[in-house]
């Protein structure tokens, strides 16, 4: 019963089923070691709403503190916004998700096939 707990516990590739190690995992594209399926982590929408509150409310409270009253929008999303974002990007990596589903293409096709 202990394997079975540990086995669930595991990162595995949702294709093959073989074990992903940690240091593959930290990005947010890549690709199976064993069957070369393209995987990204699956991550809950309350995540991903968790994300956005707490770095655009970073990114106001620094621009805020700053004296941000005569900047424009665009001045506070580059300067402030974009390395709050890209901090958090940084400091996901040390935190991978457990599961991973398989990545779709960069280039939306909405559904059409060449065939």
């Amino acid at each position: 019963m202990k394997g079975t707990v540990v086995a669930n516990s595991l990162t595995v590739c949702p294709v093959c089923n073989v074990e992903l190690p940690a240091k593959v995992t930290h990005y947010s594209r890549f690709e199976c070691l064993k069957c070369g399926a393209t995987l990204r982590p699956v991550r809950s929408d309350t995540y991903h709403w968790i994300r956005q509150i707490v770095c655009w409310s970073v990114t106001l409270i620094w621009a805020w503190m700053k004296g941000w009253h005569d900047a424009s929008v665009v001045f506070v999303i580059s300067f402030y916004a974009i390395p709050v974002f890209a901090a958090w990007y940084y400091l996901e990596r040390y935190f991978p998700a457990k599961k991973f589903e398989r990545a779709g293409s960069y280039i939306q096709t909405l559904g059409i096939d060449s065939r």
